[in-house]
């Protein structure tokens, strides 16, 4: 039976790792198709400005932020009931998937009206297309931890491909016709084709299974967008959305480099990392397995210092030829460069802090409330001290970055071994 256990475990491990890295692979041709379009040209990186309050929602009201919260008690409810039924879930996400889709519409107009003192027929076009591109995103993104809390991983990981497909394979005849406006429509495209592998696979097994409307139905309501929850289960992202904020305070143009250069370091994260944490968040929810978990954590450490070794010495060069190209100058390389290898520590504690997370995310009540508190306390006290800092000038807005991604990383490193030790200890009582 464990031998059963562990092929099965090893098989979507792989699903999981074969669509990150198509994720990875197309991210890249997005990234190079906005670099050759756009450079870090005024208006792509005023797009970026707008586009915070989106990344703001994704990080926290996302799929990959959700997880935290939702995934292990799906899990639980199609693990202990017999009969399931989603139509509860699935009315109560159309409903906060509309309520953030249209403060997401009126916070970016907000930008506009502030940045530009007016808001025209352009703007408010890219201001509707963003607010909807958030309600497509939310509301499919619970359809998938369902598909993914039931242990489908294939439906999943086929999703998770057509997802990243759309997103490279589109952006650039789309901004190339439409310019900024194509980008923020490949936005709503990529978000919409998530549907397929979740409530469309929901409702078609639910008719074909004519489940009764009395089965047990799991629904969400606020509680489960807890803040801090949802800015641990999807911390890399979070700290990226930060920055565009520092950024963003004192409109700096370096923002665009700075999204080419994260946009390379989190290949790790978002391949190996992402497939190991989306099937650790799940089996950690089930039973505690530290040897897995331990396996993991070197595995995830092992290929971030071969990567970072790999930069270290070939990082211009791998830079140029991704990007170097159209409207992305040489100058915009070493900048972009510089950056990469700034952030090389920081990049190594993200990543052990994402295997190490996954064991708190399903811990005991009061362990995880304690660390959600103490994570909150120390990126807020962060984040406040570094925008004073801004707004007094006396630090720049690059620097602002580096301290937040250096002390914010290596802080919340040791919290989270801290509190994963407790779970341990508590789990051999």
């Amino acid at each position: 039976m464990t031998g059963k256990l562990l092929k099965l475990f090893k098989s979507n491990f792989l699903k999981l790792l074969s669509a990150t890295i198509v994720g990875v692979l197309f991210g890249l041709v997005y990234r190079v198709s906005v670099a050759w379009l756009f450079g870090s040209s005024e208006d792509y990186a005023f797009y970026l400005i707008m586009s915070i309050s989106l990344a703001f929602f994704i990080q926290f009201v996302g799929q990959t932020a959700l997880e935290g919260n939702l995934v292990p008690d799906l899990t639980k409810a199609v693990t202990k009931n017999e009969k399931v039924s989603f139509r509860l879930l699935k009315k109560d996400t159309l409903f906060y998937s509309l309520i953030f889709g249209f403060i997401n519409f009126l916070i970016v107009l907000a930008i506009v009206f502030v940045s530009k003192g007016e808001i025209d027929l352009y703007y408010l076009f890219i201001a509707f297309l963003l607010g909807l591109a958030l309600f497509v995103y939310i509301f499919n993104s619970v359809g998938l931890m369902v598909t993914q809390a039931k242990g489908n991983y294939k439906v999943y990981s086929r999703a998770m491909i057509a997802n990243a497909i759309t997103r490279g394979g589109s952006v650039y005849p789309l901004g190339y016709a439409f310019g900024i406006i194509g980008v923020a429509i490949n936005k709503f495209l990529c978000f919409f084709v998530l549907f397929f592998g979740g409530w469309y696979q929901i409702n078609k097994q639910e008719k074909d299974n004519s489940v009764e409307k009395e089965a047990y139905s799991p629904r969400i309501s606020l509680k489960s967008f807890n803040i801090i929850s949802l800015f641990l289960a999807n911390y890399y992202s979070f700290f990226i959305m930060v920055a565009g904020i520092l950024f963003g305070i004192n409109g700096d143009v370096k923002i665009a480099n700075f999204s080419y250069a994260t946009a390379i370091l989190g290949l790790v994260i978002n391949t190996i990392g992402k497939a190991s944490n989306t099937l650790l968040i799940r089996e950690t929810s089930i039973s505690y397995n530290f040897k897995r978990v331990r396996n993991f954590l070197f595995m995830v450490l092992g290929i971030s210092l071969l990567f970072i070794s790999v930069m270290w010495f070939y990082g211009k060069e791998i830079v140029s030829v991704i990007y170097e190209r159209g409207a992305f100058s040489e100058s915009d390389t070493f900048v972009t460069y510089d950056i990469i290898i700034k952030l090389f520590l920081p990049f190594i504690f993200l990543s052990v802090f994402g295997v190490v997370l996954q064991t708190i995310l399903s811990a005991d009540k009061k362990i995880l409330k304690v660390f959600r508190k103490v994570c909150g306390l120390v990126i807020f006290i962060l984040m406040a001290s570094l925008i004073t800092l801004l707004l007094v000038n006396i630090v720049e807005s690059l620097t602002a970055v580096y301290l937040f991604f250096y002390l914010g990383s290596f802080i919340l490193l040791i919290t989270a071994i801290y509190f994963s030790y407790r779970r341990l200890k508590s789990s051999d009582l």
